[in-house]
C-alpha cells in the first residue's frame, strides 16, 4: 500500500490521507512461491525418517521455480539461510548455506 497525503487549500485543517493499492508485484509472488517450496524442502529433510527420493523431488521443484523466475542468479536469504541457483548450479540442485548476522 502507498500512503499519499493530499494537500488542502485551508491550512488550518489536517490533510486527509488516502491509501492506494499497489498492483501485484511479480517478484513478491515469486518470493512467496520460493519460500513455500523452501519450507517444504527443509521440512522433508527434517522429518523423523526422511525419504531421499521425496527430498530430491521437492529440491528439484525448488530449483525449477528459482531457475524459471527473475530470482535466478540471486542470493536469497530466508531465516538465516542463503540459497541460490545460478548457471554453475547442477540441474535439480539448490545451493544453500547458513548465514549469521552479527
Amino acid at each position: 500500500m502507498i500512503v499519499a497525503q493530499l494537500a488542502k487549500i485551508d491550512t488550518t485543517m489536517t490533510p486527509e490521507l488516502r491509501l492506494f493499492d499497489v498492483p501485484n508485484d511479480d517478484r513478491q509472488v515469486e518470493i512467496r512461491r520460493v519460500a513455500r517450496l523452501l519450507d517444504s524442502w527443509l521440512m522433508a529433510q527434517e522429518s523423523p525418517a526422511p525419504d531421499p527420493e521425496a527430498v530430491h523431488k521437492v529440491e528439484c521443484k525448488l530449483h525449477a521455480s528459482i531457475k524459471n523466475s527473475s530470482l535466478f542468479g540471486s542470493v536469497l536469504s530466508f531465516a538465516g539461510l542463503n540459497l541460490w541457483v545460478d548457471e554453475r548450479t547442477p540441474e535439480g540442485v539448490v545451493e544453500i548455506q547458513e548465514s549469521i548476522n552479527l
